[in-house]
């Protein structure tokens, strides 16, 4: 049997039914429409309050504003809790917020914009999360710090992501210079094929920089100024730089510098021709008109993903195969 509710025009507690409504809403000027219900005197038909109705309303309305304004989802902050098994006043602390809003995101309560970006970013980037970790881990009780890291290295440990050691392409550049011996136009051609691959073996970029479409094939501007100087010739080096990443990352790395690494800059030039993300990236250009645009990394990443499909790379040695059969396309 159903409780009464007050209905204000009768001024008493009454009996009420319910309707299944579509229903049209605005919060904070965001257009909102549903299938909902609703619920009606008996005597007046005047629309009472019932809670659990509301609620179940509320629910849904917050669900569609979430996904209208991109906002993060009650489901995925609780994934957040789970991946990296922390409790919701403990994520709280280590965001340095205060500590009772992650409780009340799970709650309901919807986030700002730039709240939710953040939980987003550390749903995604465990890195992220093993930064602010560490910046507040004094905040938060040992036992749960210690659970915490040890959930974040599990995670990067079987996607053979360094924790403490970001890839910069400085260092790997330095690394290659010591490695082989390398002209200043080679070097943009390996750190391409590097990060390329990387986009497929790790499913994300290596480092951060974007090469850009020049004339002759990608090239990383920053590592042009280092050594540009060197113009054509062999960059020197006496240093035995070794970087400190994970053996995956230096597999895929010295793979690279051994099938790519013995074609002068040249011929790799005219590689990095015949593939789409560098063609796509300088559609509409003429052939030697100078140009600063990016080639998008998510083009790589398709093209490199369908080079590792036909050429069945499923290890990193593969990639010999798909650099024999490009040098002999260009010569």
């Amino acid at each position: 049997m159903k409780e009464r509710v007050y209905c204000e025009i009768c001024d008493c507690r009454v009996k009420y039914s319910i309707r299944s409504e579509h229903i049209k809403e605005s919060v904070n000027k965001v257009d909102i429409e549903y299938d909902g219900k609703k619920a009606y005197c008996n005597e007046c038909g005047n629309e009472v309050y019932v809670g659990e109705l509301d609620d179940k309303n509320t629910e849904i309305v917050n669900k569609i504003y979430r996904k209208k304004l991109g906002l993060i989802s009650v489901e995925d902050i609780k994934l957040i809790l789970e991946k990296y098994n922390i409790g919701a006043s403990v994520l709280s602390k280590i965001l340095n917020w205060g500590e009772v809003t992650v409780p009340r995101y799970i709650a309901g309560q919807t986030p700002s914009k730039e709240y939710s970006d953040k939980l987003k970013e550390i749903l995604n980037n465990p890195r992220e999360m093993y930064k602010l970790l560490q910046e507040n881990k004094d905040k938060i009780t040992p036992v749960a710090y210690k659970k915490c890291k040890e959930s974040i290295e599990n995670i990067l440990n079987d996607w053979c992501v360094d924790i403490d050691n970001e890839p910069n392409i400085e260092s790997i550049s330095d690394y290659i210079v010591s490695k082989i011996d390398v002209t200043p136009k080679a070097i943009q051609k390996l750190l391409y094929f590097i990060q390329g691959f990387s986009t497929v073996f790790n499913d994300k970029p290596l480092f951060n920089d974007s090469p850009q479409a020049w004339v002759h094939g990608p090239v990383y501007s920053n590592i042009y100024a280092k050594y540009k100087a060197y113009k054509y010739n062999i960059i020197d080096s006496d240093e035995n730089i070794e970087l400190n990443l994970s053996q995956s990352n230096m597999n895929l790395i010295n793979s690279v510098l051994k099938f790519f690494g013995c074609y002068s800059g040249d011929i790799l030039e005219k590689i990095t021709h015949e593939e789409t993300p560098w063609q796509q990236a300088r559609e509409g250009m003429k052939a030697n008109q100078p140009s600063s645009k990016e080639i998008d990394i998510e083009d790589m990443k398709k093209y490199f993903t369908k080079v590792c499909d036909k050429y069945n790379i499923i290890n990193v040695v593969d990639i010999k195969d798909y650099a024999m059969d490009m040098f002999y396309k260009v010569m």
